[in-house]
């Protein structure tokens, strides 16, 4: 087969893109075929759903709007596909969050596909499809997440675990230490110290913390500093004495105990 000229290929069960490379090996080239092989496979290997930029973009926002569905754009090969894709959509549901379909069709992802996932702020789901033309540009413009599968375990398998971050409270406290206040003072500069003995764990500077008498929470601060007699210090460990000061001024009392958390998302 010469440059220019037509063929027909047979023993390939789907359609080829257009544009697609085709390489003509003989029957030796083994060595060549296995090179172009491990490069393809290399080029596929991509982040996951949630490891996607836009992602995180649709994941802020869902947070801080309270959003319990997320939106998606189902485009498949056929309409036997898109239906069985449908169903286990329907399916996938994680402490009260669920997957909303808010356009389907059969056919590559459109510029108009893309148009609509930027209004509705959906992801766009394609199930052995394509892209047409300039519609990945345009995507990558727009904001949009686009993710193509030729598998629907592994389509539905991340948007389990979409929904499962979702799904996870956005900050996440971890007490990592208490301590009991023993007295208080005010420095020359008008700061007020809580001296304390860390009960257990530590208690670490810049951490979130509670004041609590009688099992009520008195207030909410940050520890603004930490003092080991005349040192400053970043931590404080079980067993040991220290000044606290706050970001915040409180009318604490001797036997008052200090709650101190690390905060993660």
């Amino acid at each position: 087969m010469s440059c220019g000229c037509g063929g027909k290929i047979i023993g390939i069960s789907n359609l080829i893109p257009l544009g697609s490379e085709i390489y003509i090996l003989q029957e030796n080239s083994k060595k060549l075929l296995s090179s172009l092989y491990k490069e393809e496979i290399k080029e596929e290997e991509e982040i996951s759903l949630i490891e996607d930029d836009n992602f995180s973009a649709i994941f802020d926002e869902e947070q801080s709007d309270g959003d319990t569905e997320l939106n998606v754009i189902v485009k498949s090969s056929s309409q036997g596909s898109l239906e069985a894709l449908k169903n286990s959509l329907a399916k996938v549901k994680k402490d009260g969050y669920s997957v909303k379909i808010v356009s389907e069709g059969v056919g590559d992802i459109s510029n108009k596909d893309i148009d609509m996932a930027k209004l509705s702020k959906a992801i766009l789901l394609g199930f052995e499809v394509g892209l047409e033309k300039g519609t990945e540009d345009l995507a990558k413009k727009s904001g949009v997440l686009v993710r193509t599968y030729s598998i629907i375990y592994k389509l539905i398998e991340e948007i389990e675990d979409a929904l499962d971050m979702l799904s996870t409270p956005a900050h996440q406290e971890e007490e990592i230490g208490n301590a009991i206040i023993k007295m208080m003072f005010t420095l020359s500069d008008g700061s007020k110290v809580l001296g304390s003995r860390v009960k257990d764990g530590i208690l670490k500077r810049d951490c979130k913390c509670y004041v609590v008498r009688n099992d009520e929470v008195l207030v909410e601060a940050k520890i603004k500093s930490l003092r080991k007699g005349k040192d400053t210090v970043t931590e404080v460990k079980q067993g040991e004495d220290c000044g606290v000061i706050l970001d915040i001024d409180v009318e604490a009392n001797e036997g008052d105990e200090l709650y101190c958390y690390k905060v993660s998302r």
